[in-house]
């Protein structure tokens, strides 16, 4: 079969879904290269000026690249007034459609598959943006009854999926994320030597996220305040991803940041490169994932297959993702995760036991397995 599969949301700077597609694909054009099988994989990337990164993707006649030089919002907002351009007048005719991102396009024939990544935006739709949550609200109620196969990256997400959407158990299908081979353990000097982490202290509490809303920033900072002032000299906070959006902090909470005892101890670093997270990554004492609720939550896994012990939300995919590895704490009660990692942190044994069962628990996931599911899925749908 030609499977079409498109990789736009890969272009960085990626988000966590942008990762999840480019490692994916990665791992099928793999899996489709070394079966004696007449399969092919379309790799379809829109972007009027990006360019898809250099990646190992296979060359030849088994994984083919195209591209497309559409605005995106313009495409998009095409797809979800007119229905239109179809799919096959962008790639051509294919026996299968992945939209790994949920972005659903229109499409003629062949079978339709899509990742649903969380149903966040059906939750708090005023906190998400037009192109993203807000688009893939309307895009998924409306497609969704079209498809022939939905992919869930949780358990959690697919009891979602079929309740709120009204889809057939046997349409719902669960494929966990891997943990891609280049987050594990990074020597503490190596670390130190990154140029993408010059400037950081020593030791720091850390938090991978992009900025938005329903990632409980205002709560981990609140939090944090309180965990000072029964901790003085607890390690600093850092804070990665894409810059705050509006609405991540509000005008108070910025002051904050610059009083004390915040001030000087909370480090924004914004988006860094992919080879600078393992080194991050290691040289966290612990990491922290405070979100209301999380469709997987995969750096909690990069986190633990560097070594670093983890804290997070109970509820959500989290205590699925987290695994027995997860100190775990109220993400609507700030007393409860300050109390979290002032308890982390003053049992440095619980910390490295954590640490060590976090690295045996992430070795668990491997974009191979999720390849292979996924690839099972397609043979599924496609007769």
């Amino acid at each position: 079969m030609l499977i079409g599969y498109d990789i736009s949301s890969a272009l960085p700077p990626r988000t966590g879904i942008g990762n999840y597609s480019l490692c994916l694909a990665r791992e099928l054009a793999r899996l489709i290269g070394r079966e004696d099988r007449d399969d092919r994989l379309l790799l379809w990337f829109n972007s009027l000026r990006r360019n898809l990164p250099d990646e190992d993707f296979p060359d030849g006649a088994r994984c083919i690249r195209r591209r497309g030089r559409i605005p995106g919002p313009w495409l998009l907002s095409a797809w979800q007034a007119l229905e239109w351009p179809p799919l096959e007048s962008l790639i051509g005719q294919v026996d299968l459609f992945h939209a790994p991102a949920t972005y659903i396009p229109p499409q003629r024939s062949g079978a339709r598959v899509t990742t649903v990544h969380d149903l966040w935006f059906y939750e708090q739709p005023e906190h998400c943006d037009r192109w993203g949550g807000r688009y893939l609200a309307k895009r998924l109620r409306k497609a969704a009854g079209w498809m022939d196969a939905i992919i869930s990256v949780s358990e959690y997400t697919a009891r979602e999926t079929r309740e709120r959407l009204g889809i057939p158990s046997e349409r719902v299908h669960v494929a966990h994320p891997g943990v891609d081979a280049r987050f594990r353990p990074v020597a503490l000097d190596g670390a130190r030597r990154h140029p993408a982490l010059a400037g950081l202290p020593e030791t720091y509490l850390l938090s991978v996220s992009t900025m938005e809303p329903r990632k409980n920033f205002p709560g981990l900072l609140e939090a944090y305040a309180r965990l000072l002032a029964d901790e003085p000299g607890a390690p600093a906070l850092v804070l990665t991803g894409l810059r705050p959006a509006a609405g991540a902090f509000s005008a108070e909470q910025t002051q904050r940041l610059s009083q004390p005892p915040l001030q000087g101890r909370v480090f924004f670093t914004g988006y860094l490169p992919d080879d600078a997270l393992p080194a991050l990554y290691s040289r966290a004492t612990l990491f922290v994932m405070p979100s209301f609720c999380e469709g997987f939550g995969l750096p909690l896994l990069e986190a633990m297959a560097c070594g670093a012990p983890v804290a997070c939300s109970q509820g959500s995919a989290l205590d699925e993702s987290g695994g027995a590895a997860a100190w775990r704490f109220d993400p609507n009660d700030p007393d409860s995760i300050a109390a979290t990692l002032l308890d982390a942190l003053r049992d440095s044994a619980a910390l490295h036991a954590r640490a060590e069962e976090g690295k045996r628990h992430a070795a668990k996931f491997s974009w191979e397995q999720c390849a292979q599911k996924t690839l099972k899925v397609y043979r599924s749908v496609v007769s």
